[in-house]
């Protein structure tokens, strides 16, 4: 028995270390917990979608597909704060905390870009010139024009897709410029000539042999048949890598390509895991444009804030004074269990860079509620069986199997009601005011 004791205590002294090395900086603004928007204030981001664009049976479903999308993106950048929320059916609110400009322009990227990627043969050099290029944008445009004709009804039948595309190269030489606008270069685009993201099916930053950041990739299913007779029976020739309309890598097709391959190039580290998060989340059915942005305050402003967290404090401090003067000893040790508690909850939220709201800081109390409500409980039965005569290990282990049915009840309906929640809750902001402010 002591044996199990003093490896209980063991563990929960590890415990109670790592969590408070883990919070040794929870203040800190950039290594400390992240405060939601509610508390930190942050960026507000309109997107229209131009449903012009749009076949008409997809309308009605492709604003919630576009928030689907880009909240994945977020989500695998552990951005879990971001509140996307939809707007109509051609508008998507995004609120972004803090006030970080260079996180803020790379958050608005993740959102604007596509996530397209495709392979393509570049096409032979006498479309390569001046003219050529020229001639197969305004195709491009043409075709364009004639889709949304065909969306909007004012066209009978669907225009065909142009064979060839013009796409911009990323430079090789200068890894902080993202593109080349200088420089054009035709690929082919058609279904014999290229192969869709749609075929993707992962995608993973690695190295290559010098040691540089690159992009592993898998193309499975029908996309793999089809890559490897499209590279199998134009060995010699040059294949474009394609994302979003960039050009980020071309190279000789040396053999047969079955699905699994490597982009390398000039790329930081950032920009593997920008375009590896892109490529997992799926990419975007239109292209968002930015309608506006504002700058706003924490929602609930300074005074609030304080107010609130003063009467946590109090709360709890009135919890533990009861705890301590009606229950003793006992009160003690439930006290202590009370501060573990917290600090594990805090530590966790710290780990694993979720974000502390206002609402979350109540739930903290709210778990000081259940676990005060649990030991009152089991001493409650403590004492019903000390009455009954039992001695104090007897009574100890018949109160915490008497009172394990109720609490067990009560803690699996808050987790049931947590899960309704966090699968179908839509946050504080989805009914968010985009008026401008006064």
């Amino acid at each position: 028995m002591l044996k199990h004791t003093g490896r209980g205590f063991a563990l929960v002294a590890v415990l109670v270390a790592g969590s408070l090395y883990s919070l040794r900086d929870f203040q800190d603004p950039e290594t400390g917990i992240k405060k939601g928007i509610d508390l930190l204030g942050g960026t507000e981001l309109v997107y229209e979608i131009d449903l012009d664009k749009i076949r008409p049976d997809s309308r009605m479903t492709i604003i919630d597909d576009m928030k689907a999308v880009i909240g994945n993106r977020f989500d695998a950048f552990g951005l879990k704060e971001i509140s996307v929320a939809t707007s109509g059916n051609d508008r998507l609110i995004i609120q972004l905390p803090g006030s970080d400009n260079t996180e803020l322009q790379r958050m608005k990227q993740q959102i604007e870009r596509s996530g397209e990627l495709s392979f393509h043969l570049r096409s032979a050099e006498n479309y390569q010139n001046a003219t050529a290029l020229d001639e197969i944008e305004q195709a491009w445009r043409d075709y364009e024009l004639e889709l949304t004709a065909y969306n909007n009804k004012d066209r009978a039948d669907a225009p065909a897709l142009p064979d060839r595309r013009v796409v911009i190269p990323k430079r090789s030489d200068d890894p902080s410029q993202v593109v080349d606008s200088a420089a054009r270069v035709a690929v082919e685009w058609g279904e014999q000539s290229s192969v869709g993201g749609e075929y993707l099916n992962s995608a993973s930053g690695t190295m290559d042999e010098y040691g540089a950041p690159a992009i592993a990739f898998d193309i499975g299913g029908m996309g793999a048949a089809i890559f490897g007779d499209m590279t199998g029976n134009n060995v010699g020739q040059r294949l474009c890598i394609v994302l979003d309309g960039t050009m980020i890598q071309q190279a000789n097709i040396e053999e047969r390509i079955n699905g699994k391959g490597r982009i390398t190039g000039s790329f930081t580290q950032d920009e593997v895991n920008d375009i590896v998060t892109l490529l997992r989340a799926g990419s975007l059915p239109a292209k968002p444009r930015l309608d506006s942005e504002k700058t706003i305050g924490a929602l609930l402003g300074r005074d609030s804030i304080e107010r609130g967290t003063q009467a946590m404090l109090i709360g709890f401090t009135v919890v533990v004074i009861f705890m301590l003067s009606y229950y003793m000893v006992g009160g003690i040790v439930a006290t202590i269990a009370l501060l573990l508690n917290l600090i594990f909850v805090l530590a966790a939220i710290q780990i694993f860079r979720n974000t502390l709201t206002f609402p979350g800081m109540a739930g903290l109390l709210l778990t000081v509620g259940m676990a005060v409500d649990a030991n009152i409980l089991i001493f409650a039965r403590i004492r019903e069986e000390k009455e009954r005569g039992r001695g104090l290990a007897q009574a100890v282990q018949a109160g915490y199997q008497r009172a394990f049915s109720t609490i067990f009840d009560a803690n699996l309906t808050t987790l049931i009601t947590a899960y309704i929640l966090f699968k179908f809750g839509s946050g504080v902001f989805e009914e968010w005011d985009t008026s401008p402010l006064s």
